[in-house]
């Protein structure tokens, strides 16, 4: 029977295949490839002869973290050549497309003229499927049979074409239905055709992988080292910062809070020039010229400090007479000569102290 075209593709056959069966898994992995190797072997035993007639095809319906959960339908290889020898069909199980009625939990029916096939539910995965002909029990027989094996009371959605003349139309929207609930049921296709697509698939992302993995690998590298440089220029870069308040709190302020040394330190010297310790200063100098041009002996100065108050210099001179020119040049009885001492070789250091400076 055909329906609607799930996501533009082909047209879709709704089969009751009767040696088709379920098996639901649950993996603590959740790659393709490992999981259909995983379920070969769990039913290698069950299958046994006829394992290599028989398609494993695995469904993952939930996912978390590294966990997987779904079911496996196994089914004949040959059976799409009975079901539609042209190979144009999607080819999609019939009481499957139940299961969106159902809510998670319960069991979808499907009855035709010639077959009963049902689809039993528990937490949103299939976990049994059955297809037996119709001579050998009716819809409602199928139930109680399910009831009694699974020993547990569930939901029962039934279509049956043979009372309901529009069960086809009502099975192609609760199929609709039940792809937009389960997701990955929408690319359902056990036609052979896709079967083997998926297949290569599988193996060239198996034979991808560890090229992959190295790239990532190297992008870890790159990644790691990248963030050691950026690390380091961020020391670097902080150790700039402590060192520029440092030396701010040296010169200007060592108790007030430093956000930005250079800022700051542009601001201080700006309130400071044009200001009457700034002329003072200037005046300082000034006199200092004036004094060391008209002291005919030669005087060296070692330091020179300089406040509001008063200015302090020390040197030296060649003789005590040139020291105190050189003391009445600078301003006489505003200056002091507290400190005069010989040194080795003639020479005398002073010390001199100016008050009231002014220019």
């Amino acid at each position: 029977m055909r329906g609607p075209k799930p996501r533009e593709s082909c047209p879709c056959l709704y089969v009751t295949p009767r040696e088709m069966s379920f098996h639901p898994f649950t993996f603590p992995f959740s790659d393709p490839a490992r999981i259909r190797q995983a379920l070969s072997l769990q039913l290698s035993s069950l299958l046994g002869e006829s394992r290599g007639s028989m398609r494993i095809h695995p469904v993952v319906l939930q996912r978390e973290k590294d966990r997987s959960r779904g079911f496996a339908l196994v089914f004949p290889g040959e059976m799409e050549a009975t079901v539609d020898p042209e190979g144009k069909n999607r080819i999609f199980p019939a009481p499957l497309a139940l299961g969106g009625a159902l809510a998670g939990s319960g069991l979808g029916i499907w009855a035709d003229e010639e077959n009963v096939a049902c689809v039993l539910w528990n937490e949103g995965i299939p976990v049994l499927y059955r297809c037996s002909p119709r001579a050998e029990g009716e819809p409602g027989e199928v139930v109680e049979w399910i009831r009694r094996s699974s020993g547990a009371e569930f939901d029962v959605f039934l279509l049956d074409a043979r009372e309901n003349p529009d069960a086809r139309a009502i099975l192609e929207s609760e199929a609709v239905r039940t792809w937009a609930a389960y997701p990955a049921l929408t690319s359902l296709d056990l036609s052979s055709r896709q079967m083997d697509s998926l297949l290569r698939l599988e193996g060239l992302s198996s034979r991808l992988k560890p090229a992959l993995a190295a790239l990532l690998a190297l992008g870890v590298l790159f990644d790691g080292a990248a963030g050691m440089a950026l690390l380091s220029s961020r020391t670097r870069l902080a150790g700039y910062g402590d060192a520029a308040a440092n030396l701010y709190r040296e010169v200007f302020d060592p108790t007030g809070p430093v956000l930005d040394p250079l800022s700051q330190a542009k601001g201080r010297l700006a309130a400071v020039t044009g200001t009457e310790e700034s002329k003072s200063l200037a005046g300082a100098l000034a006199m200092l010229g004036r004094a060391a041009s008209s002291t005919p002996s030669r005087i060296v100065l070692d330091s020179f400090r300089f406040s509001e108050q008063q200015a302090e210099l020390t040197g030296k001179g060649s003789s005590v007479e040139s020291i105190r020119a050189f003391q009445q040049a600078l301003g006489g009885q505003d200056t002091s000569l507290d400190d005069l001492q010989q040194l080795p070789g003639g020479q005398y250091r002073f010390r001199i102290a100016m008050k009231g400076v002014t220019p």
